[in-house]
């Protein structure tokens, strides 16, 4: 799916709003141009996305509620690392249909025709690459639960639970996306109804194949890229990749071969995205100087971080910064 132009963007809802089962049928459209307003962009969702490749980031979202379901259509232009948690009590499915390269879930990499699922209220991580889209439907457990009876569909929902890889049939799966388009179609007189939606999930879901784990190491693989994501973002100071694997007690080969195959990126390349990340967040907060937040996040070479983080943002670091105050100046001229 194309990104997503021409709308006029509704207004979000706030984040401690909750979910609400009755909030309006209209489709709602809306883009950001930094990875984390993106993140903040999807309602009821608690999000954080660290941009990983380099250039301006352009993001779109069409989102749709309807009844208890939540639909969207989510597009990003540069690859993000997403660390993401759906509502409690509701299930999350997402059909990636733009892809340039494989999407990762918690270190997994998804087949063709493979849908990912997470229930609510556990954190996972998803790494999108570049140009990438993806359509997304949460839906209520107990809702599930109850058409899944009438319907006589037997699904291990304790398994669902467990595994966020399934593989589907390319027909059912092409229908379901079918389905989804013509729910968030701006041109469409009306949405199919939310029984009909749900009957395709659980059709889905019925007849979709576990997708087997490559390897027992992975789960061994995932917790040692975790450590080390841990230990750069608690110590800044001590992100080079040699006192990793003395901390963490592991050679670089071993370090660099965990990283690719969980991330698809070097170690080196991974951490750096995400401090950089982090301070761009921080000057977008106006947490200090440039040089302050740099220094802060383990970057002790002025000239070196800049040339970095305008790779990797596509702006100077101190534009970011002026982005915050201009921001700042704005809100108060209003108060006047």
């Amino acid at each position: 799916m194309p990104f997503i132009t021409g709308f006029q963007a509704m207004p979000q809802q706030g984040a401690g709003e909750g979910f609400n089962p009755h909030r309006s049928h209209h489709l709602r459209a809306i883009s950001a141009d930094d990875a984390d307003e993106h993140a903040n962009n999807l309602t009821d969702w608690q999000q954080q996305y660290d941009q990983v490749s380099a250039g301006a980031f352009r993001g779109t979202l069409l989102e749709r509620h309807q009844g208890q379901l939540q639909l969207f259509c989510e597009a990003t232009s540069q690859a993000v690392r997403q660390s993401c948690c759906v509502p409690e009590g509701f299930l999350w499915l997402g059909l990636p249909v733009q892809v340039a390269q494989a999407i990762r879930i918690n270190g997994r990499q998804a087949p063709q025709h493979a849908f990912l699922t997470r229930p609510g209220g556990v954190e996972f991580e998803l790494i999108t690459p570049a140009s990438y889209a993806i359509y997304g439907i949460v839906v209520p457990k107990a809702a599930l639960l109850q058409l899944a009876g009438q319907l006589g569909c037997q699904i291990d929902w304790a398994l669902l639970g467990q595994e966020p890889l399934w593989q589907a049939s390319p027909q059912a799966y092409q229908r379901c996306c079918q389905l989804l388009a013509r729910c968030l179609d701006p041109a469409a007189d009306s949405a199919p109804p939310d029984g009909a939606v749900l009957s395709f999930v659980l059709d889905l879901l019925d007849n979709a194949q576990l997708e087997p784990l490559a390897a027992r190491s992975h789960g061994r693989r995932l917790q040692l890229v975790s450590a080390a994501r841990a230990r750069v973002l608690a110590d800044p100071q001590q992100a080079s990749i040699a006192q990793l694997c003395q901390q963490l007690n592991v050679s670089r080969r071993t370090l660099q071969y965990c990283f690719e195959a969980v991330t698809g990126q070097s170690p080196l390349h991974y951490l750096r995205a995400l401090r950089l990340n982090a301070v761009r967040r921080a000057l977008l907060r106006g947490e200090g100087l440039v040089t302050e937040v740099a220094a802060a996040w383990g970057f002790d070479h002025p000239s070196q971080f800049a040339s970095d983080y305008r790779q990797l943002f596509g702006c100077l670091p101190s534009q970011t910064r002026d982005e915050h105050w201009d921001l700042v100046s704005s809100n108060e001229a209003k108060l006047v």
